[in-house]
């Protein structure tokens, strides 16, 4: 087949483009290859039209369109018809893979420790073997080194998320969730083991507990949104790190849409790592966490 300089993911929500052009990076994202530029863009599934129209802008006439995702399922037939092309669906774990690796080859120090007290440290180079878990609207959970293998994965991700938020709180976007939490305090509506018994610590029992308990309290909107988004969160991290504890690995990686270089969210993700863990793993990110997919269909192309 012939090469293309497009690549794309589509997961349950969200649409990510990778392609090559010789114009300079558009952003801090942005990177460069012996190709050109790579550069990465973003859109809900409610605005494919306008990604098929900024390819159309950008002179997509390739015989070929790499694709990955399940969205290369649903979506197949309206590239097809729009770019005059041929949809080529690429496994979503090999995409994943080789977008790390084309990442971890181009890009200095691109992994990164982060909490709040000490912001992003920079981690170089990667221990391998090491865990690769990805948040989408689903979560998969890999081991990668030489190679890359699927251990497990959680259906409890960014969609979960959204969809509550959407349906307790009428958000529209995971943008504006994270942006309405950012004024709440989750403990006012979760359950603490110190509501239930004054002399214990303020250590989380029940996510949005509290809701279920007092049907008369008037709870904001802020507090609930921060419930979910770290009920969402400490859930990825434990089970995480438990399929590393498996494996006998101490770091994982997390990727994905759902953390998208939010500190808030990784914050609370290395959290959810070290305590669960007693301090034993440790929970790592990657700058270009959202692109995995698109930039690994991109690349893969080439060869």
């Amino acid at each position: 087949m012939s090469q293309s300089l497009f690549g794309i993911d589509i997961g349950g929500t969200l649409s990510k483009l990778a392609y090559i052009d010789n114009l300079p990076p558009h952003s801090n994202l942005d990177f460069t290859c012996d190709r050109g530029t790579v550069h990465l863009q973003i859109f809900s599934n409610s605005n494919i039209p306008d990604l098929i129209t900024l390819m159309k802008s950008l002179n997509f006439h390739s015989p070929v369109l790499p694709m990955t995702g399940g969205g290369s399922y649903k979506y197949c037939q309206l590239f097809e018809s729009e770019l005059n092309t041929q949809v080529q669906k690429i496994d979503e774990i090999e995409s994943l893979f080789y977008g790390f690796k084309v990442v971890m080859d181009k890009v200095e120090t691109p992994v990164f420790k982060f909490s709040a007290k000490t912001g992003k440290v920079p981690v170089h180079p990667l221990p391998l073997p090491s865990m690769l878990c990805n948040i989408g609207s689903g979560v998969s959970i890999c081991k990668i080194g030489e190679r890359v293998q699927r251990l497990t994965g959680t259906c409890l991700g960014g969609g979960t998320a959204l969809g509550l938020a959407t349906v307790l709180l009428g958000v529209s976007s995971y943008d504006e969730l994270l942006e309405l939490c950012q004024a709440g305090n989750a403990d006012n509506v979760d359950l603490l083991y110190s509501d239930i018994d004054k002399a214990r610590e303020s250590t989380l029992a029940v996510s949005l507990g509290k809701l279920a308990l007092n049907d008369q309290e008037k709870f904001k909107r802020e507090d609930i949104g921060k419930s979910i988004v770290h009920m969402v969160a400490y859930n990825i991290g434990h089970v995480a790190y438990l399929a590393g504890k498996l494996e006998g690995i101490q770091q994982v990686c997390f990727v994905g849409n759902f953390i998208r270089g939010y500190e808030y969210t990784m914050d609370r993700i290395s959290f959810a790592v070290n305590y669960w863990s007693e301090g034993r793993a440790e929970a790592l990110f990657m700058t270009h966490d959202g692109y995995f997919g698109a930039i690994g269909s991109l690349f893969q192309s080439f060869n």
